[in-house]
């Protein structure tokens, strides 16, 4: 758990019976809620890293009905936070394992 007693984002990521969709704080006050679609290991620079597939479950510009955005669990000093994979090589391989699993 976090220092402030809130389950981590990977808890929460990897709790089979999480049902309950993700809800991330943007700027300016803003939140949008995804849907959990997977959780993918993969080591990156000799770290096992964890990403997640979701789902935006509201409209987002760029982003088609469809498709799902990547994002990486990255650690910070007393928690962790998702972060959009902007490295091309990195999404192209973890996009490959998730359609390996499916």
């Amino acid at each position: 758990m976090a220092s402030d007693g809130k389950k981590r984002i990977s808890e929460i990521l990897l709790d089979r019976e999480n049902t309950e969709t993700i809800t991330l704080g943007l700027e300016g006050g803003k939140s949008i809620s995804f849907m959990q679609c997977a959780v993918i290991p993969y080591e990156v620079d000799g770290e096992d890293t964890l990403f997640t597939l979701l789902k935006p479950l509201e409209p987002i510009p760029g982003v088609e009905d469809d498709q799902a955005i990547l994002f990486r669990v990255e650690e910070t000093d007393d928690d962790e936070r998702l972060v959009v994979e902007t490295d091309q090589e990195i999404a192209e391989k973890v996009y490959a394992i998730y359609c390996d699993l499916m």
